[in-house]
């Protein structure tokens, strides 16, 4: 479920960039922290689930 939010969020991101309301600079920044959250979120689910 929480992994499904991160990536609502990554498509709320882009439609943000695209209807004019933040920065490519911005965008790149946000993205890649949610990028290391989906990844921590990824790998705390494996360890759950071992």
């Amino acid at each position: 479920m929480a992994l499904g939010s991160c990536y609502e969020i990554e498509t709320q991101l882009l439609l943000s960039y695209d209807l004019g309301f933040t920065s490519k600079k911005d965008l790149d920044e946000t993205i890649e922290i949610l990028k290391s959250i989906i990844k921590m979120m990824s790998k705390f689910n494996t360890r759950l689930s071992q």
